[in-house]
């Protein structure tokens, strides 16, 4: 099977490419599975006032269903586990 690729982009900046794609049988394949989703966790640094941050998605079967930016970093969501 291809890659499960996306690319994130901040203001008119270059896309950074990001893979969802895990080793067969690693144990984050296997969370992944049994969660029936994918999550990544990506810094970026903002500077203050008003940015635009754009997703797309590279390859086929990618469904973007949760998008958060926060700045406190240490906050929990029952919802992202």
């Amino acid at each position: 099977m291809g890659d499960f690729r996306f690319h994130v982009s901040k203001d008119v900046g270059e896309p950074v490419v990001y893979s969802l794609k895990e080793p067969f049988r690693s144990e984050q394949w296997k969370l992944n599975v049994l969660r029936g989703q994918a999550l990544r966790t990506q810094r970026l640094h903002l500077t203050e006032g008003a940015h635009t941050l754009r997703i797309r998605a590279l390859d086929a079967h990618i469904v973007v269903d949760q998008w958060m930016v926060d700045f406190d970093t240490e906050r929990r969501f029952y919802l992202i586990q």
